[in-house]
């Protein structure tokens, strides 16, 4: 079975979070801290540190779309 290389986040990427079923941008990425912008009618950000986001992808909450 192939080695799956971790996911490495890039500004740009979207995702499909699962609990507040919105899609999430990257906007920016400062050192262990990633910035998203939700695409709702009302303008929100979300902060992460990398480890929590990680932790979204592995257990579904957030899944890629591009």
């Amino acid at each position: 079975e192939p080695i799956k290389e971790p996911y490495e986040p890039k500004v740009g990427d979207r995702f499909w979070n699962k609990d507040f079923e919105k899609s999430l941008k990257i906007i920016r990425i400062v050192e262990d801290l990633i910035v998203m912008k939700d695409y709702s009618e009302i303008l929100n950000f979300c902060y992460l540190s990398t480890c929590d986001f990680l932790n979204e992808l592995k257990n579904g909450n957030l899944t890629k779309i591009n």
